[in-house]
């Protein structure tokens, strides 16, 4: 059973390409990741492709990738990412010393493979029998998206009619009628341009059923793909209408704007 990313890499417990493009991290079925000849007692960082988009730069950067890992003792593969439905988004700072460092440096679209020592894993501690005590662990990581909070740009002609825009396409698992998301997203005003409300200011993103949200985000988010970001203008029907938040600022004929990422879909059972 597919182990998530949050048990193995998570320090407390202690690839694939846009949509419709080859992944440069080969998935399952693949050859076995190759292992050095010896436990490391450094990390080692090589690109097998390198990336052309941003660059990680921060230890706490929030991030989604895809990977596989193997273990140098047991010499079996023990996670991969590439075998479930949509890449993982992990931050930094909450995973294992050996990703937090050898992820550094790495550019969006590029693949590294990280060899990582026992002491920057998860030492005397592995999470799983297929790591073993101060393992050596081996990780191809591909780099998707380094998240980071957008700018909300109002149009110049905010029209009456709802308009959905991509910014950035997926990658893959797409929203659907009854499906449950968790986005990262900002709104503002579009009279005003004055944030009301944003995920990225509160520190977590927001996960609901698409059913129980804004009737603009039951309509905007549909066919949208885990990792792109989509623009939601919202005329107040589509939004709170005469019934605005109290204290939002938001008044009863303000269309609003939105751009959301979107981090995971769930479906409905």
């Amino acid at each position: 059973m597919a182990l998530a990313v949050t048990a193995l890499l998570m320090a407390s417990l202690a690839a694939c390409g846009d949509s419709g493009a080859a992944p440069v991290c080969a998935p399952p079925p693949t050859p076995d990741l190759p292992l050095p000849d010896a436990p490391t007692q450094q990390l080692i960082n090589q690109d097998i492709v390198r990336g052309e988009g941003e660059v990680v730069t921060t230890p706490d950067a929030l991030v989604m990738v895809d990977y596989i890992g193997r273990a140098f003792s047991t010499k079996r593969h023990f996670d991969s990412s590439f075998s479930r439905p949509q890449p993982e988004t992990i931050g930094l700072d909450q995973v294992i010393v050996g990703w937090r460092d050898g992820i550094q440096g790495m550019a969006e679209g590029g693949c590294r493979r990280l060899t990582v020592p026992g002491s920057l894993a998860y030492s005397d501690n592995p999470p799983v029998a297929d790591i073993g005590i101060n393992d050596t662990l081996v990780f191809d990581v591909e780099l998707h998206r380094i998240l980071t909070a957008p700018t909300v740009e109002v149009p110049s002609d905010v029209a009456t009619a709802p308009v959905f825009t991509d910014l950035r396409p997926g990658i893959r698992n797409v929203v659907g009628p009854g499906s449950t998301v968790t986005v990262h997203y900002r709104g503002v005003i579009a009279s005003t341009g004055a944030v009301f409300q944003s995920t990225w200011d509160a520190g977590e993103p927001f996960t609901f059923a698409l059913d129980a949200g804004l009737r603009g985000f039951r309509e905007g988010l549909q066919g949208m793909t885990v990792g792109g970001r989509r623009q939601l203008v919202l005329p107040p029907a589509l939004a709170f209408g005469d019934s605005p938040p109290a204290g939002s600022g938001i008044g009863p004929t303000d269309t609003l704007v939105f751009v959301v990422d979107l981090i995971s879909v769930t479906e409905s059972e």
